[in-house]
């Protein structure tokens, strides 16, 4: 009867750790995301660039190594940016990591997303991206390939207040207002 009990026991200890690092590793392959900050770099008549950073948790306990990757950021259906990169390192358990990006929207050909994006200026909405991509990383010496199709992560609560020009736009706004226009 103790070696039945014995025998019962190991076998709920191994089913418990076998349970735990498997949730440790779904957790270390599902990541979330947030902008950390947004930089308009330059605008001229064909585009404006944006400097990005991103940054993604890490929900497992455990440390991972991230080798590459590859993110695009869509907006209302069209790419207007993406992260990528090939150099290796460990993030800690439970933690935050940055990751740099770029953005370029062109103005010829971008019209539709440069209305919705105008309109969230005036009206100060927040604007949500979308991240499409993988993550090649190793958790506990396997490795792993991630695909990201996260949907509605917030770029910035308030567009002109992030890039710098929110009273323009409130003053914008009252001469519209006075003129009868509502936004």
């Amino acid at each position: 009867m103790k070696k039945l009990l014995f025998i019962i026991g190991l076998g709920g200890i191994g089913y418990g750790l076998y349970y735990y690092f498997k949730s440790q590793l779904d957790l270390a392959l599902n990541f979330d995301f947030k902008f950390k900050d947004v930089q308009l770099e330059d605008i001229d008549k064909d585009g404006v660039n944006l400097a990005l950073v991103i940054s993604v948790l890490n929900k497992s306990s455990f440390a991972l190594e991230v080798k590459d990757y590859d993110i695009n950021m869509i907006y209302e259906g069209t790419k207007i940016g993406n992260a990528k990169s090939v150099s290796s390192f460990t993030v800690q358990g439970d933690s935050w990591f940055d990751v740099p990006a770029k953005a370029y929207i062109k103005f010829k050909g971008s019209e539709g997303i440069l209305d919705d994006l105008g309109i969230s200026l005036l009206k100060s909405k927040p604007v949500d991206v979308d991240f499409v991509g993988k993550m090649n990383v190793v958790f506990a010496n396997l490795p792993k390939e991630v695909i990201f199709n996260v949907k509605d992560v917030v770029l910035t609560e308030n567009l002109a207040e992030t890039i710098g020009i929110g009273k323009t736009i409130g003053k914008l706004n009252k001469f519209l207002d006075k003129l009868g226009i509502k936004i």
